[in-house]
Order: structure tokens, then C-alpha cells, then sequence
């Protein structure tokens, strides 16, 4: 049995369920974002600093005239695209290091068992 969309969402942790919450709400942008995220910053493993370009986007779309929210739009993708770009680093530079210790912990127990 497939199950329904939102369950998908939900177990995603990503920015998905910030946008499934805010699509119960109806209201300001900036408030529904407000509230969405209240619920939902728990599920997530976003950081506060990685929370700080979606803030700006959200308290500031819909205020500004054409030009200013392209800016902004350009600007939120830019900064998107640096946060990605230092997580997938990140992950590079210790993936090796934490294989090699889940390894090598496997191999310590096997020992001891045996």
C-alpha cells in the first residue's frame, strides 16, 4: 500500500516539513513561517546559522517592489548554494575518518567476541 505524500515529507529531513507546516496556515507570510518553523525546528537538523538566508526570505518576500525581490531570491539561492557547497565539503573531509572508526570499532568487537 503506498502511503500519502505528507508522510513522505515528514520523514524527509530537509526543508520539506517547514513547507507542509505552512501550508496549514493562513495569514502573513512572515507569521505563517513564524509559526511553521515553531513546530517544526526540532525535526530538523538545520543549524542556526543555516536557518538565517530561509529567515531573511520569508520575512522579506511579498514586501518589497519587483526589483528587490529578485535580489532577494538571487541572493537566498546564492547562499543556499554556499551552504550546500560547505556541508558536501564537510562531509568529504571526514567521511573517510568516520568509515575507517566504524570499521575499525567493528573489527575491535569481532576480536573481543571471539
Amino acid at each position: 500500500m503506498r502511503s500519502a505524500p505528507q508522510s513522505f515529507f515528514i520523514k524527509e529531513k530537509s526543508v520539506s516539513p517547514l513547507f507542509l507546516g505552512m501550508s496549514q496556515y493562513k495569514g502573513e507570510t512572515s507569521e505563517i513561517y513564524d509559526l511553521a518553523k515553531m513546530h517544526v525546528i526540532d525535526q530538523m537538523y538545520l543549524k542556526k546559522m543555516d536557518w538565517q538566508p530561509i529567515d531573511h526570505f520569508f520575512n522579506s518576500v511579498g514586501k518589497n517592489n519587483l526589483s528587490n525581490q529578485d535580489k532577494l531570491c538571487t541572493y537566498t539561492i546564492e547562499s543556499l548554494d554556499e551552504k550546500i557547497l560547505n556541508a558536501k565539503e564537510t562531509c568529504g573531509k571526514y567521511f573517510k575518518l568516520y568509515y575507517l572508526s566504524g570499521i575499525m570499532t567493528g573489527l575491535f568487537f569481532i576480536v573481543i567476541l571471539f
